[in-house]
């Protein structure tokens, strides 16, 4: 490795498959980014917490200052000046192959996306949300005193206030939704209009097909599920990180507790009750039809496929999800006086 000078605390950065390294590095009032060991230009500051590796690790990105100037380099290549990059920024797409920062000349605020400028407001709110595809990017904006989603710089709705999280977009990057504050009350917004008031808002998902839209909810001390704006039952807990679509989108299914007692609740319908239910353990069949998840009684765990319940085991492998492998054959594995066993479970001989 070439070294220059000290390597500054808490700049150290890895990709996300570990196999490379970053680093910020100072000496004599100059500054510069070491990837792997290699030298990158010398600047008079680079952007503290900027550091970034795209999600594949082929690309690396930061914020740099020559003078009074800021400006995001990418690959070693340098982007325009600017008077201020947004902290946390540049934000790497899913694939790797765009970026977007926000940034300030002057008084106002511009967003960039692969070096274009595609909109100028008076403020940027904090991060960046690009589509799963990489083909399209939000950010929440402010322009005279109100606040609104830019999506690929297309203005939406304005609002007074927009909630701190990012909007989601569907898989197919065709729909976008996010939250926005009425006083104290949160109303999911979507392509397809604004959603009732709730207390509470949360676990944004769209279907694989994009055409179905559900969150968690809370109304006083309840909480439920809405899935294309209609309320479903409500519970004393809904588990907004179980919601899971079916592969078509026509079913979906989450956990929820009321009155101590655990339910898988699958197209609105609860199961039985149980002791426990293994958090996020819920799955569908490839083909949609059928379901299962692990479930505790009497100090024992075993399986639920549909209605029916399984053998039961000590415990399950922590870790490990359940898997179907077909429309008719679930995956998992179980723990036994110790032992841990992979078990593959026939719908039709269960």
């Amino acid at each position: 490795m070439v070294t220059f000078g000290e390597i500054v605390e808490g700049t150290v950065i890895t990709s996300h498959d570990k196999k490379r390294v970053a680093c910020v590095t100072n000496r004599d009032d100059r500054w510069l980014v070491m990837v792997d060991g290699i030298r990158g230009k010398e600047y008079d500051g680079i952007g503290r917490g900027s550091l970034a590796f795209s999600p594949d690790g082929a690309r690396m990105a930061y914020q740099a200052r020559r003078g009074e100037k800021w400006m995001v380099v990418v690959d070693e290549v340098e982007g325009q000046e600017f008077d201020y990059i947004a902290d946390g920024d540049p934000v790497f797409s899913p694939d790797g192959r765009r970026i977007a920062y926000a940034a300030m000349r002057g008084d106002r605020w511009i967003f960039v996306v692969d070096e274009n400028e595609v909109g100028e407001w008076d403020g940027i709110g904090e991060g960046t949300a690009f589509s799963s595809d990489s083909r399209r990017v939000a950010c929440v904006v402010e322009q005279n005193g109100k606040w609104c989603v830019a999506v690929d710089g297309v203005l939406g709705q304005e609002y007074l206030y927009i909630a701190e999280t990012l909007p989601v977009f569907s898989p197919n990057g065709l729909r976008h939704a996010y939250v926005v504050l009425n006083g104290e009350k949160k109303i999911v917004v979507s392509d397809k209009g604004e959603g009732k008031e709730y207390d509470e808002v949360s676990g944004l998902i769209f279907s694989p097909d994009g055409r179905r839209l559900a969150y968690a909810a809370k109304r006083g001390e309840k909480q439920f599920v809405v899935v294309d704006g209609v309320e479903e039952p409500e519970y004393d807990l809904t588990v907004e990180k179980s919601m899971l679509f079916s592969a078509d989108g026509s079913r979906l299914g989450y956990i929820a507790s009321r009155d101590g007692k655990g339910f898988a609740v699958v197209d609105g319908q609860e199961g039985e009750g149980y002791t426990m239910i293994g958090e996020g353990r819920f799955v569908f069949s490839p083909d949609g039809k059928n379901f299962a998840y692990w479930a505790f009684r009497d100090s024992k765990w075993f399986v639920v496929i549909n209605k029916a319940e399984g053998k039961k085991y000590d415990d399950f492998a922590r870790g490990e999800k359940l898997a179907f492998s077909s429309a008719n054959s679930l995956q998992f594995e179980a723990v036994q006086e110790g032992k841990t066993f992979r078990i593959e479970a026939e719908l039709s001989s269960q």
